[in-house]
């Protein structure tokens, strides 16, 4: 019992890893496209949540769940992006109601933007281990 909750915090640390480097590029594809490129923000906070979310998909895959054998590539990205689709509801829509609804966010946006990915992050932890990442009981899992 102990041992398998240490691996579900240990993979929950790892996950929330990756996370952390995926909101690094999240707020800078975010930064590039509304500011440097005059994009508006909520179609930038749109595009920059897909860059990110392939960028977890592939860090995700190679580290939080490396003892998981390797499906194939397309097919679990697809899966991922799917995912990523429920989650951005949660995600993209604390975004929008506190931009557009809380004047504090609409000075302070990449705040709002960590509301976002907060919102999303459990679901996505939960689905991707059980639907995306699933070892199986025994079969196709790598120990290390």
């Amino acid at each position: 019992m102990v041992n398998k909750l240490y691996k579900l915090v240990h993979r929950l640390v790892k996950f929330g890893l990756v996370g952390a480097t995926g909101f690094v590029v999240d707020m800078g594809i975010y930064w590039l496209m509304s500011v440097a490129l005059g994009i508006p923000h909520l179609v930038a906070r749109g595009g920059s949540y897909w860059v990110a979310a392939s960028w977890n998909w592939y860090w995700n895959r190679t580290f939080t769940f490396n003892h998981v054998v390797k499906s194939k590539k397309a097919p679990q990205w697809i899966k991922y992006l799917s995912m990523c689709m429920v989650s951005f509801l949660p995600n993209w829509g604390s975004y929008y109601l506190l931009t557009e609804f809380v004047p504090f966010f609409a000075d302070f946006k990449m705040l709002a933007m960590i509301a976002g990915v907060l919102a999303g992050m459990m679901f996505n932890f939960t689905f991707a281990s059980v639907f995306i990442f699933a070892a199986g009981r025994d079969a196709g899992v790598r120990e290390g």
